[in-house]
């Protein structure tokens, strides 16, 4: 294990996501912009429902709506953020969002990112709502930061998701080329390192050192553990049942 300071968690992060990395995916054109949704939620795919449930329940998720039609899927809530858990095979995670409109009913494009990160707008109801990113989170693991995604072509991912209706929150040179970008609903943080390295959901917290050794206790197992200042493990990588990946860092 190694150890730094939580100041450079970005570091770490980047890290884990070469060392996590796939082959990067040409992105679909643009011909969809994200318009003002009124929810956004991030689905990721399983290949056993129950276990995902259990997984995420664990973790301090709440079930919101467990549905077998069109296929076996619940949608959870830590409070902040609502992830849609369905089962099959698919490019995951990926950002889902819902606008009503006058008319029939459907799916609108879907499209990826440089890094193969999709987007796909539907218009139906919306199936679920939750205070907003100013809830009170209930999640075990923290407060869910971003959706980080790792991309070998920095400039080229900006461009897309402001083109997606993104705006830059932040961004440095330093350590690396990164940069933070929100719609209003979600966030997400780009990571620039090498080819694709796929994305994965953070957390944060300033005591994440003890929330990652309770977790332990209650039987999750980590990777990627890296010590923080004091000695102890404050940085660390869980896997999910699908495979996605879900970073923990301390502030």
């Amino acid at each position: 294990m190694k150890c730094v300071q939580s100041w450079a968690w970005r570091v770490v992060l980047a890290g884990w996501m070469v060392a996590a990395s796939g082959c990067a995916r040409k992105a679909a054109e643009h011909r969809v912009r994200v318009p003002e949704a009124q929810y956004v939620e991030i689905a990721m795919a399983t290949p056993r429902l129950a276990e995902s449930l259990l997984f995420y329940q664990g973790l301090g998720f709440v079930l919101i709506k467990q549905t077998d039609r069109p296929q076996p899927s619940a949608r959870l809530t830590d409070g902040v953020v609502v992830i849609d858990v369905m089962e099959g095979v698919f490019a995951s995670p990926q950002l889902h969002y819902y606008k009503p409109r006058p008319g029939p009913e459907g799916q609108e494009a879907a499209v990826a990112d440089p890094s193969g990160v999709t987007m796909v707008v539907y218009h139906f109801p919306v199936p679920a709502k939750i205070a907003g990113f100013d809830a009170v989170s209930t999640s075990k693991m923290g407060r869910f930061s971003e959706l980080s995604i790792g991309t070998g072509d920095l400039k080229a991912s900006m461009k897309y998701w402001e083109k997606m209706g993104f705006k830059v929150a932040t961004s440095s040179e330093v350590p690396y080329p990164w940069a933070v970008m929100s719609d209003g609903s979600i966030t997400v943080g780009l990571q620039k390192k090498g080819e694709s390295a796929g994305a994965g959901l953070t957390y944060s917290a300033a005591d994440m050192a003890g929330r990652i050794a309770a977790l332990k206790k209650a039987g999750y197992r980590f990777s990627n553990e890296t010590m923080n200042a004091e000695g102890k493990v404050g940085f660390a990588t869980l896997t999910g049942p699908g495979g996605e990946r879900i970073y923990l860092v301390e502030e």
